[in-house]
């Protein structure tokens, strides 16, 4: 016991000294000036460590509170307003915009309407026509053409 008293003590005093004569001041300057702490930090952020630490982090009930309050904050309205007013947005849209597989699929989706609303009309003026020939037969009392097989319009 009296030994470990006497350790403790040579400790402190050893401490004392090298934080009196700057010795501490000095290394922590090397260490944060050297390779030493880029290669602790490289270290410590691809180890295991790190990651369970963020993923303990990121599923804490005060992440969530704090996400919450982020979102309902005028920060978000702000940051928004501010990446709308910006010019790397809009130049990232029209990147987009003009890529050859967005313009391909615009392309191919207005062939699609265009087939769509071309059978429409189609339909359309096919039943007009059968009306139309109805009623001029009807006019001209005649009788329906032999193979004239044109529906009769829905109501």
């Amino acid at each position: 016991m009296a030994t470990a008293i006497a350790r403790e003590h040579v400790i402190e005093r050893v401490t004392e000294r090298l934080l009196a004569e700057g010795v501490v001041d000095e290394l922590v300057t090397r260490v944060l000036s050297g390779p030493e702490l880029e290669r602790l930090t490289a270290t410590t952020l691809e180890g295991p460590a790190v990651e369970r630490l963020v993923a303990r982090v990121l599923d804490s009930p005060g992440m969530e509170r704090l996400i919450t309050q982020v979102i309902d904050s005028h920060l978000l309205d702000a940051a928004v307003e501010r990446l709308l007013a910006g010019e790397a947005l809009w130049a990232a849209v029209d990147q987009i915009a003009q890529s050859p597989s967005v313009t391909e699929a615009i392309t191919q989706q207005g062939f699609g309407f265009a087939d769509q609303v071309a059978g429409e009309i189609g339909q359309r003026s096919r039943r007009l026509d059968a009306r139309l020939e109805r009623a001029a037969r009807r006019m001209l009392h005649r009788h329906a053409a032999p193979g004239d097989t044109a529906p009769e319009p829905a109501p």
